[in-house]
């Protein structure tokens, strides 16, 4: 009999893209979009894995993995999370449960259903997410670098959007973009970006310190960004929302038609 996945995660695109990818091969999954929810499929579905994302509104994925696992103690639990630490509830613990920071590509998820060694916490990746940070102001640009290659990305940088043009050519997993740029307005980058099939699929998010009215940023998601942060945000944030955005393109790589991923 095929193993019951249920993946639950608020980013439907990821949750819908993730059980592509496992049903392909050979698992039964089942999606759900918060916690509530998840506890209420489970009654039907039974899962033997849960894949969870930690941070979703209203109740995070521990919590509902918790509850989860009460009711189904040999349900084996995942969590991916794009925060830089999790912690678990005092007043109750799951036993063991595999921890995976985002971006994690397929197969690694895969590799966690399968394995056979007890699940003990954090599983190490088998490559470095890759970002590309474009922003005109020196000291704004090598901050953001550093901090990103501090969480375990290979960075690039360019200091003008047209660089950034070219730079994205090279296929990296996430590009974060300031708004104001000297020579093409960053709005105008994703622009371009989204225009040509070779950049368009890579996650955009956008940075500013400058566009702070709600026109700008909607103008900029209907461009096709994938998020839109204004200053002073807060950096566990931005990690949270570039691991995300590397999530959905690490998931758009094997698109899996009929095969099953080894």
């Amino acid at each position: 009999m095929a193993q019951h996945v249920m993946v639950v995660d608020d980013e439907r695109s990821i949750a819908t893209t993730l059980s592509l990818i496992l049903q392909a091969s050979g698992y039964e999954v089942a999606t759900a979009n918060s916690g509530p929810a998840a506890l209420r499929l489970a009654e039907s579905f039974v899962p033997d894995v849960l894949i969870t994302d930690f941070a979703m509104p209203g109740m995070t994925g521990l919590e509902m993995a918790i509850e989860l696992n009460q009711r189904f103690p040999a349900c084996r639990v995942i969590v991916f999370t794009g925060q830089p630490q999790v912690s678990q509830p005092e007043q109750a613990r799951i036993p063991k449960y595999r921890l995976l920071f985002k971006p994690v590509p397929p197969e690694e998820f895969i590799r966690a259903i399968r394995s056979t060694h007890p699940y003990d916490g954090l599983l190490p990746l088998s490559r470095k997410p890759e970002a590309l940070c474009v922003d005109d102001v020196e000291s704004h640009r090598y901050s953001i670098a550093r901090f990103l290659r501090n969480a375990g990305f290979q960075v690039a940088e360019a200091a003008t959007g047209r660089a950034g043009i070219d730079l994205a050519t090279k296929q990296p997993d996430v590009i974060v973009l300031d708004v104001g740029l000297p020579d093409i307005n960053g709005i105008d980058v994703c622009r371009l970006l989204k225009k040509n099939p070779e950049t368009a699929e890579i996650p955009v998010v956008h940075v500013t310190s400058s566009h702070f009215d709600e026109d700008a940023r909607d103008e900029a998601l209907r461009t096709g960004a994938y998020d839109y942060l204004t200053a002073p945000y807060d950096l566990d944030q931005l990690l949270a929302r570039v691991r995300s955005a590397a999530q959905a393109r690490f998931l758009q790589a094997p698109q899996v038609k009929g095969r099953r991923l080894a």
